[in-house]
């Protein structure tokens, strides 16, 4: 049984519009495509966002779409399995493959909310104002939108996976209180990388997980993209940030196979304690 793709239609495609009225708000009458990608992960104009307490706060309500979509998916695997323990793996052992099922259909998910929310918060700018596509413009959107997907696919997957082994409540707000404390972390990072006559914070700020999902910070290989992100830290590149997030969901993956093999909700009802 696959999951419902309807909650992710109706909150994906309202989610976008909001995005793109509250924090796309372009100087003049016209912004490139570049720009309006760069303010929906945090810059603010022509300026790349800051650590100060108000560019903080504005990351956490960008962040809040997928916040959303993991709070209601984030308990489609373990509510499956919660059935499955039951009534499918005494019959059908084959709990890897049942597994893998799940995984995708939540990926499928995943990219089917990540696309509309950024596709609806384009079309609702260029509604609004003249959007000018330029290259460096779509290549952001396409690396905003890997970031941001495998991010948030993590981060359901990760619900999912302590929902079995803690309960789904419990789950869910872990998952919320370590994100928002990454995002906390950030100006405690930038604050020990000033000090001292060496400046680090280009070497601590790829430690924090959340970093990687602010392009404003970002570095690229690729000229027309370094030339519309001026990003002041070399510690963190697109590539790099890819490469992340795409080990994150491999390891988040594995380790759930593992945990999945071997939890045993017919003898453990998280939920009841």
């Amino acid at each position: 049984m696959k999951a419902n793709a309807l909650p992710a239609l109706l909150v994906s495609v309202p989610g976008g519009i909001l995005l793109s009225a509250a924090f796309v708000n372009p100087f003049g009458g016209s912004i490139t495509l570049s720009e309006l990608v760069l303010q929906l992960s945090g810059s603010s104009g022509e300026f790349r966002m800051s650590f100060t307490l108000p560019d903080l706060f504005q990351l956490i309500q960008l962040l809040l779409p997928g916040f959303l979509f993991e709070c209601y998916y984030g308990t489609v695997i373990y509510s499956r399995f919660c059935t499955a323990s039951v009534y499918v793996f005494s019959r059908f052992p084959k709990r890897l493959k049942w597994y893998f099922t799940e995984v995708l259909s939540v990926l499928f998910l995943t990219c089917f909310y990540q696309g509309l929310l950024l596709g609806s918060a384009v079309l609702f700018t260029m509604l609004r104002h003249e959007v000018v596509c330029d290259i460096a413009g779509v290549l952001l959107l396409l690396y905003h939108f890997a970031i941001h997907a495998m991010w948030v696919y993590c981060m359901t997957l990760a619900v999912n996976f302590l929902a079995v082994w803690k309960g789904s409540e419990s789950a869910f707000v872990f998952v919320l209180v370590f994100q928002s404390g990454c995002v906390a972390l950030l100006p405690v990072l930038e604050r020990i990388g000033r000090m001292g006559e060496l400046d680090m914070v280009d070497k601590l700020l790829p430690w924090n997980p959340v970093s990687h999902l602010i392009l404003g910070w970002h570095s690229s290989m690729i000229e027309l993209v370094r030339q519309a992100v001026p990003s002041p830290y070399a510690g963190l590149s697109v590539g790099s940030s890819m490469v992340f997030c795409l080990a994150l969901c491999v390891l988040i993956v594995g380790l759930g196979a593992g945990f999945i093999q071997k939890k045993d909700l017919i003898v453990s009802n998280t939920e009841e304690g």
